[in-house]
């Protein structure tokens, strides 16, 4: 991973490429918030979570 100044910059692309099945991860955080990615191949079902913000 790369630094520009304060901050940490991060390649989705190279993060997820040997990723072959769903997944699904917290990238980073920051305060009280989590940055995810989710990796996914074929028919996936979509939820959503009423209660919260996504």
């Amino acid at each position: 991973m790369q630094n520009k100044g304060q901050l940490e910059v991060i390649n989705l692309l190279i993060l997820t490429q040997d990723q072959m099945e769903y997944t699904n991860f917290i990238v980073s955080e920051v305060n009280d918030h989590a940055l995810r990615i989710a990796v996914i191949n074929g028919d996936f079902h979509w939820h959503k979570h009423e209660d919260c913000d996504e």
